[in-house]
């Protein structure tokens, strides 16, 4: 009998940390999604100060403790969840999660909560559901500071054969590049970032 207790002692315990983290973090309608810092092909619209876990009230009432991020696959526009299987192989869990402009194949991390859309600068932003342009709202404004920074192409070419180069010296003329890298340094070129 002292060990259920000591069961439901602890949940309440968990649940009541997760209410304090949820407390602490206060959803935004507009989350940015930037290129991830852990793989430059996906996008990342999870803020770094989110819990990895918060309680979410379900359909049917019941309020469970979920994860707080998804993988989510854009294909011709539409964006839906998906799970890895055991083999690495992706599956649909058949959740719509948004639809961009963008054709190609875009895997995004995705905000439990959050649906993706355009801004009208049509930079991939993720929206609270029950706002934004799914829900008749407006579509994320253009950003700024975009256009007063405008990169020059010509210093990011200049500055990814820097990198090029740079990677060349260390591993030799005859080194690989892959196209994963070229990505990498001109990801690192537009913040600034040199060899």
């Amino acid at each position: 009998m002292s060990r259920k207790l000591l069961v439901v002692s602890l949940l309440g315990l968990i649940t009541n940390t997760y209410s304090l983290g949820a407390a602490a973090w206060q959803a935004k309608e507009i989350q940015e999604c930037p290129i991830s810092k852990r793989n430059s092909v996906w996008l990342d619209c999870v803020p770094e100060d989110i819990p990895a876990k918060l309680p979410y009230k379900m359909q049917d009432g019941s309020v469970k403790v979920l994860e707080t991020r998804g993988t989510v696959f854009c294909k011709q526009g539409i964006c839906e969840y998906q799970y890895q299987r055991d083999s690495g192989l992706w599956d649909s869990t058949n959740e719509y999660a948004g639809q961009i402009q963008q054709a190609q194949k875009t895997p995004v991390v995705l905000l439990r909560g959050y649906y993706l859309g355009n801004a009208e600068d049509g930079r991939i932003v993720a929206y609270l559901k029950g706002t934004g342009p799914e829900a008749g709202g407006k579509a994320a404004p253009a950003l700024q500071s975009v256009t007063s920074k405008s990169f020059n192409q010509a210093s990011i070419d200049s500055c990814v054969d820097q990198w090029s180069n740079a990677f060349h010296k260390e591993n030799g003329e005859d080194a690989l590049i892959m196209a994963d890298m070229l990505d990498e340094w001109e990801t690192l070129c537009k913040a600034g970032k040199h060899p």
